[in-house]
């Protein structure tokens, strides 16, 4: 498995997801910007609690990234559903204080599981100059941010808007497997 695949697979989903969840916060929240700070400070959290335990479980990348695909699309449906999940009808503004709960509990999978990811792409390139990885999983965030602000421009569902970065994380599984010619 190659680590920079790995990383940029990663950053790539990680922020295509992010921003198919923001979106469907702020569909939640009829546009307010109090869930944003919620969002995107747990969010940070849970990509430095991911990489925390991620050192110490040992996953495999293949797997991870498999997980990341799941929590993309389950967290999608949960963000739009995010108002009743609160105990809170769809035609009423979470409160702050059930925002914070739900968000940073339904906002948990996708940037753990990246945290995660990317110690066992440094794990896998700790002989082949593992530094270089924060480049490549910056670059996959630019492409992820890049490819789903375009996908969501043109009107596709979320779905479609994560359906190329699924695929983009199942890349690394795949040339393990010698597939990668194939989809290639």
């Amino acid at each position: 498995m190659i680590p920079s695949l790995v990383a940029f697979a990663a950053g790539a989903l990680s922020i295509a997801g992010q921003a198919v969840l923001f979106r469907e916060l702020l569909v939640a929240m009829h546009g307010g910007e109090l869930g944003a700070g919620v969002f995107l400070g747990s969010w940070l959290a849970w990509v430095a609690a991911g990489a925390a335990l991620g050192r110490r479980l040992r996953l495999a990348p293949a797997a991870l990234l498999a997980g990341m695909v799941l929590a993309a699309v389950a967290q999608g449906a949960a963000f739009a559903f995010l108002g009743p999940l609160a105990g809170v009808s769809p035609s009423e503004a979470l409160p702050i204080e059930r925002l914070a709960l739900a968000v940073a509990l339904a906002g948990a999978p996708l940037p753990f599981l990246s945290g995660a990811t990317f110690v066992a792409a440094a794990r896998l390139a700790r002989d082949a100059g593992g530094g270089r990885l924060y480049a490549w999983e910056a670059a996959g965030c630019f492409a992820g941010g890049a490819g789903a602000t375009a996908l969501i421009a043109a009107g596709l569902p979320d779905p479609a808007v994560l359906a190329p970065f699924a695929l983009l994380a199942a890349l690394p599984a795949a040339r393990r497997h010698r597939l990668a010619a194939v989809l290639a």
